[in-house]
């Protein structure tokens, strides 16, 4: 019965069960021993030799009795002499490699993978091959689901399998440990094992691990790429310059913001490579005029991310809008609080969904060469999944400058500044958590 099918009360599952209480039993501070099992992901030894008998047995149950339906009396009767046949040999090949191991182990100082003296070759094979032919004289392999030619490719299969059990029971020291990778089969430690096929920009890697992005491997094809993963992690490293975290090369129009790498910084990543929407197909700010009436709306928009606003809602804000020379703003200092509805206002808060001149206390400052924004009391940001998904953008102010009619101007003209954020306690909000703050003109 091929492992694979095997329930909580089937022979393989019990068996299993009391390999991992006997080994949890007996083999406790033995680390000499415990280190042969020692793989990523597992639980030694049970956790990583049970796993592999499973592989081993669904393997040969698969190759040796598959899933061609047996119809009569003497197909039957070949199939479970194959069976039996595959049984015995692997049980005897099993048997026969911890013997011969076990009295290597009596003068052994050290323990790992089983003496290739071990693995030798199945006992009494013509007695087992003259056995299936007899019961299947008239069948080949693929008339009873089985491989081909019988009976030599019964008897070959069944001894390797009792020679990957072997293996499997003794697994590797960790010096020993990828001594196997390139045979062509997945022994301990191993995720994948192509062969030849095995290679560092392969699908499986020459460490015999399958190509992911992040292993710090280039796989052809696939990847353009890869940067290798965080310390202490496996998820791909995100402040390459050259390279995103999905292993594609960084370019302008991938909508992140690059700076360094093998090209000139960007100032701006809108996603896209099209002209006249802010951002150049060079990923830079595009220059736009001083419209005829000699003032210009910019506009302050706050751009969320999956870490935005974590700390809850937002109970009060800080920024600072910087402006050039040649543009101005009339007044000085304290600035008035002008109505939001009346569209000969100076300078207004947007809010976007929320209504930050409902019970918040709102303070306009200019410096001459920016304008702050502080904005307390009122409540001006959602919990995260609200905030996140159903406003991924927040319009948030709105300012009129002064320009010469012409003059060239580009969104670096007026870099924007979060100096502060507070949640509904009190408490400051790190700038992990805050919005990108960014700057649009009219184009």
């Amino acid at each position: 019965m091929p492992a694979r099918f095997a329930g909580s009360g089937a022979p393989f599952t019990i068996a299993l069960k009391r390999s991992t209480a006997i080994t949890g039993a007996w083999c406790v501070g033995i680390q000499a021993v415990l280190n042969n099992y020692n793989y990523p992901g597992t639980s030694p030894p049970m956790g990583t030799v049970g796993p592999l008998v499973q592989a081993a047995l669904d393997s040969s149950a698969a190759s040796l009795q598959g899933a061609t339906g047996p119809a009569g009396k003497a197909r039957r009767r070949c199939i479970d002499t194959i069976g039996r046949v595959r049984s015995k040999i692997v049980h005897q090949v099993l048997a026969r490699a911890i013997r011969c191991q076990r009295a290597i182990d009596r003068t052994a100082t050290s323990f790992g993978l089983i003496s290739p003296t071990c693995l030798v070759p199945a006992p009494h094979a013509a007695a087992r091959s003259r056995t299936i032919v007899a019961a299947c004289a008239s069948f080949t392999g693929p008339d009873v689901g089985s491989c081909s030619p019988l009976p030599t490719c019964v008897v070959a299969s069944a001894t390797q399998t009792g020679h990957d059990l072997a293996t499997a029971t003794y697994g590797f020291s960790p010096s020993q440990q990828g001594d196997l990778c390139g045979n062509g089969k997945i022994d301990p430690g191993e995720s994948c094992d192509e062969g030849a096929a095995n290679s560092p920009t392969g699908a499986c890697t020459d460490q015999c691990e399958t190509a992911a992005c992040g292993d710090g491997k280039i796989e052809a094809g696939v990847e353009e790429c890869d940067p290798g993963s965080q310390p202490g992690s496996t998820s791909p490293k995100t402040d390459d310059p050259n390279c995103n975290s999905d292993c594609k090369l960084t370019r302008c129009g991938d909508g992140v913001v690059q700076k360094g790498g093998n090209r000139p910084d960007e100032q701006c990543d809108d996603g896209n490579n099209v002209a006249g929407d802010g951002c150049s197909p060079t990923c830079q700010f595009e220059t736009v005029s001083c419209p005829v009436g000699s003032t210009i709306d910019v506009t302050v928009t706050f751009i969320t991310s999956q870490d935005t606003f974590s700390s809850g809602n937002v109970a009060g804000i800080d920024i600072s809008i910087g402006y050039p020379a040649s543009v101005s703003f009339p007044g000085s200092q304290f600035l008035p609080l002008e109505d939001p509805s009346d569209p000969a206002s100076r300078l207004i808060l947007l809010g976007g969904p929320y209504n930050l001149y409902d019970g918040t206390v709102v303070t306009f400052f200019d410096y001459d060469t920016s304008i702050r924004t502080a904005v307390t009391g009122g409540q001006i940001g959602g919990n995260t999944g609200f905030m996140i998904l159903n406003f991924p953008q927040i319009p948030f102010e709105r300012i009129r400058f002064d320009c010469v009619s012409g003059a060239p101007l580009t969104r670096a003209d007026f870099p924007c500044t979060i100096s502060k954020m507070v949640n509904m306690i009190g408490g400051d909000i790190p700038p992990t958590a805050q919005p990108e703050c960014k700057v649009t003109l009219p184009q």
